[in-house]
């Protein structure tokens, strides 16, 4: 093979070659071996088609279903593993309170563990001949939480609505609403007392 320079073509006895052509594609070669890769598989509470994975709500709907929470409870949340939480929504309430002629009236009412957002209300009547000062506070086991004061001319009605929120731990705990006076001639009536949850307010 000879490499022509210049304008030198072929002699008598060469022949001219192309060179740099594509020859016709040769036939297919065999299949190649199965890859190794992994599989997918899709656990609890999931659907996988082909590899998307998704909700499984039939699922999601059992468990909420049967989450357990009481009659006077609502499901707040459900973790990632499906246990539910539940928000007490029951309010207790004090029977009405009597009117009482003196220094001092109160009425109370037993809650379970929890955060409550407590609402007391009690009349005041001035039946003395001067200005009297009452007081109305809200009391969780002996711990007061929230007071309100007011001064009440003589011969006049007021009335005092007390609120906190209080977080219990035992079982029941008693949270009262307690006023009193200055004078042993007023009258502190028409109490009430309520407890709600926290939650659910939420």
């Amino acid at each position: 093979m000879r490499v022509l320079t210049g304008k030198h073509g072929c002699g008598r006895l060469a022949k001219l070659l192309a060179i740099n052509q594509r020859g016709p594609a040769g036939p297919p070669g065999p299949t190649g071996a199965a890859g190794s890769g992994g599989s997918y598989s899709a656990g609890t509470g999931l659907t996988l088609s082909g590899n998307t994975f998704g909700a499984d709500f039939s699922e999601l709907q059992a468990r909420i279903s049967g989450s357990g929470c009481a009659s006077d409870q609502a499901l707040q949340s459900v973790s990632q593993s499906g246990s539910p939480s539940c928000a007490t929504l029951h309010a207790y309430a004090a029977p009405p309170g009597t009117a009482a002629v003196g220094l001092q009236n109160l009425t109370s009412v037993a809650v379970p563990a929890g955060t409550w957002i407590v609402l007391g209300q009690a009349s005041a009547n001035d039946g003395d001949t001067v200005e009297i000062d009452f007081t109305c506070e809200l009391e969780s086991r002996s711990t007061q939480f929230d007071e309100i004061y007011q001064s009440v001319a003589a011969g006049y009605n007021a009335t005092l609505s007390p609120s906190g929120t209080t977080t219990t731990t035992g079982p029941s705990t008693v949270v009262t609403l307690l006023c009193t006076s200055s004078s042993s001639h007023t009258t502190i009536g028409s109490m009430s007392l309520i407890a709600i949850p926290a939650a659910a307010l939420n």
